[in-house]
């Protein structure tokens, strides 16, 4: 029985994960590098142009960090295009096309669309 009620309490910061917290938003994931500084700018710009983390379910939080991922990597795969590395054109496309998708979503569902 107090396995159930502590799913259901609120819990403080110090028994909530870093993720959950806000401290970090990958786990296991060094911050330091210019990859995830990169995801990090990208994550707060998504947040921002959605009216902020507050205004956002924890779902649509979820989906505005797929997003950035998704467009790091569209950036990413961009990045060897211009290099003149092989990149395979579907992969491109793909990717692209889910971070468009789930941030149309997002900005339909966002208070700053009312």
């Amino acid at each position: 029985m107090l396995a159930d009620r502590s799913l259901h309490s609120e819990r403080t910061s110090t028994t909530r994960s870093a993720v959950s917290n806000g401290t970090r938003l990958l786990a296991g994931v060094d911050g330091r590098s210019a990859t995830a500084r990169r995801f990090r700018d990208l994550h707060a710009d998504l947040l921002r142009d959605l009216g902020g983390a507050p205004a956002l379910t924890t779902m649509q939080r979820g989906l505005v960090r797929q997003a950035a991922a998704l467009q790091l990597q569209a950036e990413q795969l961009q990045a060897a295009v211009v290099r003149g590395d092989t990149v395979d054109s579907k992969d491109l496309i793909r990717v692209s096309g889910e971070a468009s998708r789930i941030l149309t979503g997002l900005a339909k569902r966002s208070p700053q669309a009312a």
